[in-house]
């Protein structure tokens, strides 16, 4: 298997029928995939793989320290599962709860998001329909000074206050 995966990434390798046997003799005792990680290393770096680089690659892993890892192991260790997957099952009170929770915060979120947009149109609307009646709304003017370009919304972490507080507002125009 491993002679085939040399193959595979090192397509310009010599490797005949006597390769297989011959490899066997030399990096059979090693773990596929401590030999599989050790080709990963080693097609990085050059572009043929002998059986000795495998064996010093991965003779050179097993003695190392956690965090130095070969780029194979590493994304072996960055895919692997950490628990087995949990088959779906109904849910319970404290998650309908937390999802009721959540989505009316959304909701809130979103209102607010989409008021917040529509304030110019609104002030617009009514500066407008004050000129057909004759009579000007004073409490929405159409020159007022530039809300905050970041605003708190409904359903945002509190972290998020501070970092909102710390943003520059929009200059005006």
């Amino acid at each position: 298997m491993i002679v085939r995966y040399v193959k595979s990434l090192c397509p310009q390798q010599a490797i005949d029928d006597f390769t297989y046997d011959a490899w066997h003799d030399v990096i059979g005792s090693l773990d596929f995939d401590a030999a599989r990680n050790a080709v990963i290393a080693v097609v990085h770096s050059q572009r043929f793989v002998a059986p000795s680089d495998i064996i010093r690659e991965a003779g050179r892993a097993a003695k190392a320290h956690p965090s130095d890892r070969t780029v194979g192991e590493a994304l072996a260790a960055a895919n692997r599962r950490e628990l087995d997957a949990v088959p779906a099952g109904p849910p319970n009170a404290e998650y309908l709860a937390a999802k009721a929770s959540m989505d009316e915060r959304m909701k809130a979120r979103d209102k607010a998001a989409y008021l917040a947009d529509h304030a110019a149109e609104r002030k617009a609307a009514a500066w407008l329909n004050g000129a057909i009646k004759g009579r000007q709304p004073m409490d929405e003017p159409l020159a007022a000074p530039a809300s905050p370009r970041w605003q708190q919304l409904p359903g945002d972490p509190p972290e998020l206050r501070a970092w909102l507080a710390r943003q520059p507002a929009e200059a005006p125009g």
